[in-house]
């Protein structure tokens, strides 16, 4: 009896120390965390009809800083997409970090985007600087900003995002078209995201 005893005890031990190893039971999925490419492009009119407004006759004008709100509207976002990956959940971006932002002038063919320098770059409804050009460039027609703002995680699951681009130049000297009043430009976001991988 007492052989019986200790022979159910030991089995019952090995059934709670061991698990069961049936193969069609639950798995634990294990995560990695990988870093993913992030690339997003999209054009945008600059407008610099402004700079090409005449104040009235006798007016008094102020000396001041200006900026000019060359752009402000939402853009179509989709992070999914700048990824590469539609499969991936936006609860498995654990980080989005923006690590360059390019400015190419598409139309006019050519143009010296330095007439516009110094340019800023907002993003968000509640208009944060994340970029803008320090330095003129020289005859370029692509503008490379320097970052203030890296973090774009609390836009993962926005659908648009708020976009606003201006100019700190007073007035453009050298104009090559008087009749050209807007600008086609390709905005380029490159960045890192931290996803979870199963």
């Amino acid at each position: 009896m007492t052989q019986r005893l200790y022979t159910l005890g030991l089995l019952a031990v090995a059934l709670l120390v061991f698990p069961s190893c049936d193969p069609k039971g639950p798995t634990r999925q294990i995560q990695v965390e990988a870093e993913v490419p992030m690339t997003k492009s999209f054009d945008i009119l600059l407008n610099v009809a402004d700079y090409f407004t005449i104040p009235e006759s006798g007016m008094r004008t102020l000396r001041v800083e200006i900026e000019r709100v060359l752009y402000q509207d939402n853009v179509s976002w989709s992070v999914q997409e700048s990824l590469g990956a539609t499969n991936v959940s936006v609860d498995d971006i654990k980080s989005l970090r923006l690590d360059k932002i390019s400015i190419k002038c598409l139309n006019p063919t050519g143009l010296d985007l330095s007439i516009l320098a110094p340019i800023r770059l907002y993003i968000g409804k509640d208009s944060r600087l994340f970029a803008e050009t320090r330095v003129e460039p020289s005859q370029t027609d692509v503008i490379d900003l320097v970052l203030y703002e890296q973090d774009l995680l609390p836009y993962v699951s926005v659908s648009e995002l708020p976009i606003m681009v201006t100019s700190k130049r007073a007035s453009i000297p050298d104009w090559p078209n008087p009749d050209v009043k807007t600008i086609r430009v390709q905005v380029t976001f490159t960045g890192t995201a931290s996803v979870l991988t199963k």
